[in-house]
């Protein structure tokens, strides 16, 4: 182990090196109640590993470890660790700068994020906790999306009794539905869209200044929300698709707000996959 890398409501994250081939990782513990809970996690996770995408960060490795110091199981996963950082952190120090995003990496990186949450979507996994600080910068300046499926691993050994604490989503990125009841993968689709909004927002306003915004749109405040499009509408040669994009994806009532391949059928989406895939008819694999 290097260091301890965060602590939040889904465990402790820790910087680690592999001993064979010098690698660094990020290990994630998460405390379990007993043995076959924690087993039955580790499965769920395992089924995350066979995954493959270039804009997933696909779990590396997973394990059940008894602490006896602690006399405590925990679940432990191996992630990449991605040196350059999140977008989170990559948005933030751009808007306090004062730069607005350029329109065509605004386009390639939804792409990028849209191809993956269709991939995901279609293997049957919904993220339910997509936000910029779990999407990866490579040193090629491309996205990959990190931490999917591990909520709903949490909440399942939260149901099982585990002694984790509950995990605290993220206003900014939770649509109205996440604390109204059951909810499934059109909660990704609210998240890319914030993002989206996002991103293209910083022609006018801060990252913090477009969060508050959302958390207003999310309790079903849409003043400052449709002032905002107005704004992006001046700022992007694109402006009218982007909006029309947002304005679907944000939609509140979670049976109207189209699904992955929904958005996919919409203009700037494909404008976005065609930056991906070269191929104006190929969908995400």
């Amino acid at each position: 182990m290097i260091s301890t890398f965060a602590e939040g409501p889904q465990g402790v994250t820790f910087l680690v090196k592999h001993r064979t081939n010098g690698k660094t990782y990020i290990l994630k513990k998460i405390e379990c109640n007993d043995d076959p809970e924690a087993n039955r996690a580790l499965r769920e996770v395992m089924r995350l590993t066979k995954l493959s995408h270039r804009h997933l960060a696909v779990p590396r490795d997973a394990f059940v470890h008894w602490d006896s110091a602690e006399a405590a199981m925990y679940l432990c996963i191996v992630s990449d660790y991605f040196v350059t950082g999140d977008l989170d952190s990559f948005l933030k120090e751009k808007s306090r700068k004062g730069k607005s995003m350029c329109e065509s990496d605004m386009q390639r990186w939804m792409g990028q994020l849209l191809h993956a949450i269709t991939y995901l979507h279609d293997s049957g996994i919904a993220h339910t906790d997509l936000k910029p600080s779990n999407v990866y910068l490579t040193p090629q300046m491309d996205l990959r999306i990190g931490d999917f499926g591990i909520r709903t691993v949490i909440e399942d050994l939260h149901r099982f009794r585990c002694r984790t604490r509950t995990a605290v989503w993220s206003l900014y990125w939770s649509p109205p539905e996440v604390f109204e009841g059951p909810h499934g993968s059109k909660t990704d689709i609210w998240s890319l869209g914030c993002m989206l909004f996002e991103m293209a927002a910083m022609v006018h306003q801060s990252v913090l200044k477009s969060r508050e915004v959302l958390l207003q749109l999310r309790v079903g405040d849409r003043v400052e929300f449709l002032e905002t499009l107005k704004q992006i509408g001046l700022g992007y040669e694109k402006s009218c698709h982007i909006c029309d994009c947002v304005m679907q994806m944000l939609l509140a009532d979670h049976d109207v707000r189209p699904s992955a391949r929904d958005v996919l059928k919409m203009h700037y989406p494909r404008l976005c996959i065609n930056m991906v895939t070269n191929k104006g008819t190929e969908t995400p694999k």
